[in-house]
């Protein structure tokens, strides 16, 4: 528990595919003590009702963030369709983009301002080219909330990122970003507890605050490395840096507020 709330991992995969099925997450997360779930839908995959189904069993422990196909015009209709429930019976949380994406159908981005809903970025190829563009979009869309996971990919290809450290301090002027300490193990080439990448994790928390950073696994390519119960470890208070009331803000408060959990 953190600070006596429910430990909530904000970002993790299941599929009946590509990735662990639902019941493997379930069974690591009990190990680990990680009461509810953020998942997200794995890159490709535009079916979100495995997903769907999952959040309308279990509401109370699992929230749910898309993708849809922006190669067709129908993109924001089938975007709202996600986020009121219309489409699936349950209303998801948000969307995974790209930046191409985003400008394949634009009008996505006034469905999330909307409904208020989050954007989770996916930029592989580091935040630091992408700082201007978020700056712009929060400007021009006050509601959506960007969520910037994997520590805005510190590192690409096995090199630092340039820019990585002014990108992250100019985020943190943005109330409505949120950042993501998920993913250490792929930045890293030392065994657990990666020591590092965690210059990279202080930096995040010293920029972006206790407030709007998140916790989270990205399972199962965690397991690549380590075990959710030993990734979760990783994060004592002592290693974050931070007092008992910041450390349960990260590993649950933050994530409560932004996406509903109870």
């Amino acid at each position: 528990m953190a600070n006596g709330k429910r430990i909530i991992d904000a970002y993790a995969h299941c599929s009946s595919g590509k990735y662990l099925p639902i019941e493997d997450l379930e069974a690591a997360s009990v190990a680990a003590g990680v009461h509810c779930t953020l998942l997200v839908q794995h890159e490709g995959e535009f079916d979100n009702r495995y997903l769907a189904s999952i959040v309308a069993k279990s509401p109370e422990r699992y929230r749910a963030v898309g993708l849809i196909d922006t190669r067709c015009d129908t993109a924001p209709r089938d975007l709202e369709g996600l986020l009121d429930g219309s489409t699936l019976g349950v209303s998801l949380v948000g969307v995974r983009m790209t930046r191409p994406m985003l400008n394949q159908a634009p009008g996505c981005l006034d469905v999330l301002n909307q409904y208020r809903g989050t954007l989770v970025v996916h930029l592989p190829d580091g935040i630091d080219r992408h700082v201007e563009w978020m700056e712009n979009l929060v400007r021009d869309y006050p509601e959506i909330t960007i969520y910037v996971p994997h520590l805005g990919w510190p590192v690409v290809d096995g090199r630092a990122t340039p820019g990585w450290h002014v990108a992250m301090e100019r985020l943190s002027r943005i109330e409505r970003i949120v950042c993501g300490l998920s993913a250490i193990h792929h930045f890293s080439r030392e065994v657990w507890p990666h020591d590092d990448v965690w210059p990279y994790v202080r930096h995040v928390i010293a920029t972006m605050g206790t407030e709007r950073t998140v916790w989270a696994s990205d399972f199962p390519l965690v397991l690549e490395k380590e075990t959710l119960d030993g990734y979760l470890r990783l994060f004592s208070e002592t290693r974050l840096g931070v007092d008992a009331r910041g450390r349960a803000a990260i590993l649950s408060g933050n994530a409560r507020r932004c996406w509903g959990f109870a």
